[in-house]
């Protein structure tokens, strides 16, 4: 296996001595995801990938970048609208936000628009100041069942 470091070289010889070059964000996002596997893929990730169609190994072992991705993005996704589903319907001040949970709900299927909304949806949470309620709330519910700990610190 050749280096970055051997490669530049061999390309451009010494008119790049000076450059030290880094892993991207695919090599730290491709550790990561080892990472997160390895202590919660036991304590809940498999279910989730066996009942969303995704092969359990391949999870498991992240040998597929782009699948595991998906499924994390996925998995994130789902717990952060449960979250803000339970915040919207037990806050009266959060009215405002039922119209942008409505449209997520309208294009769950259209991954491209689902992200666009959700950032919308937390920009609107920023300028509106009810992100620290939404936080506060999330902190609460971790406090009163361990196991949604580990989803409130997904969401924050």
């Amino acid at each position: 296996m050749i280096s970055y470091r051997a490669l530049i070289k061999y390309e451009y010889s010494t008119d790049l001595d000076w450059l030290i070059p880094f892993p991207g964000d695919w090599h730290l996002l491709r550790n990561y995801q080892i990472c997160l596997m390895k202590p919660f893929f036991d304590a809940g990730l498999k279910d989730l990938a066996i009942a969303s169609g995704y092969p359990a190994n391949s999870i498991e072992s992240c040998s597929k970048f782009r699948r595991t991705h998906l499924f994390l993005m996925e998995t994130w996704e789902g717990l952060f609208r449960l979250m803000l589903d339970g915040f919207v319907s037990s806050h009266t001040s959060t009215l405002n936000l039922a119209h942008t949970l409505e449209e997520l709900h309208k294009y769950q299927y259209d991954k491209v628009a689902v992200y666009s909304v959700i950032r919308s949806l937390q920009e609107q949470m920023a300028t509106t100041n009810i992100e620290t309620d939404f936080y506060t709330y999330v902190k609460e519910k971790a406090d009163l069942d361990e196991h949604l700990e580990v989803l409130a610190g997904v969401c924050l």
